[in-house]
């Protein structure tokens, strides 16, 4: 993931409320990689002026009840260098 989108993505407000609710209410410890290394899957949608880039990102976090990671699909598209969508979720260990 290019460390430009990686710094927008983890330093969006709603990225930062979720970390924190994360760590308050779950107890959870998580460690957000450096930009330069963050580590992705990359999905294409759509062509020219209406294509758009999805990131799905997994950040190991451990905390309470099983918690293991927290999950990370943002949406940026070409002339915004801020995340378009973000969907955030919890993955917890079976």
């Amino acid at each position: 993931m290019p460390a430009q989108r990686a710094k927008a993505t983890f330093e969006d407000e709603r990225v930062k409320t979720f970390m924190s609710v994360v760590a308050t209410n779950l107890g959870g410890r998580c460690e957000l990689p450096e930009y330069q290394k963050t580590q992705a899957k990359l999905t294409q949608n759509g062509r020219g002026d209406f294509s758009s880039s999805r990131y799905d990102i997994t950040v190991p976090c451990a905390g309470s009840n099983g918690l293991a990671a927290i999950r990370i699909n943002v949406e940026f598209s070409p002339p915004l260098g801020t995340p378009l969508n973000l969907d955030l979720s919890l993955q917890y260990r079976k």
